[in-house]
């Protein structure tokens, strides 16, 4: 009776082992929060610099590069970008904070021009509740 006992709590131990196994991601995304991810978008801006010298007024007109995301994606020019952790088991995300300058704003967007890359993919709203390197679920 009890190797009955003792095997029937061996198969059930691993079987509850087995499933966590198989759904852990599933399991796992119902604990953790859900964030939406953008990806920054070029955008290409002509400016017009003026100076004076020796009483002349002279214009050069150059072209600006800058990168444009969501107005509620930066708060104190701080944005959260979401990065792949791969584990031996798989991978998941994190949000990583991130200091960037920006160059004023252009409808719903803030122009970027430094601390961000084309690649990356920016949490489209910039929450309190968020902390660096929490695991989320992203939702592109």
């Amino acid at each position: 009776m009890r190797k009955k006992v003792l095997c029937l709590l061996t198969a059930l131990f691993f079987g509850l082992l087995l499933l966590g196994t198989l759904f852990h991601q599933k399991i796992d995304c119902m604990f953790r929060e859900h964030v939406t991810v953008v990806n920054p978008k070029p955008h290409q801006e002509k400016v017009t610099k003026t100076w004076e010298k020796n009483g002349e007024e002279h214009r050069i007109i150059t072209e600006e590069t800058f990168l444009l995301i969501p107005k509620e994606a930066v708060q104190y020019n701080m944005i959260y970008v979401l990065e792949t952790v791969e584990v031996p088991y798989g991978s998941y995300e994190v949000v990583r904070l991130k200091g960037v300058e920006t160059a004023g704003e252009t409808g719903d967007y803030v122009k970027v021009t430094r601390g961000l890359k084309e690649k990356d993919r920016v949490v489209d709203v910039f929450s309190e509740s968020l902390e660096n390197e929490e695991r989320v679920v992203a939702e592109e």
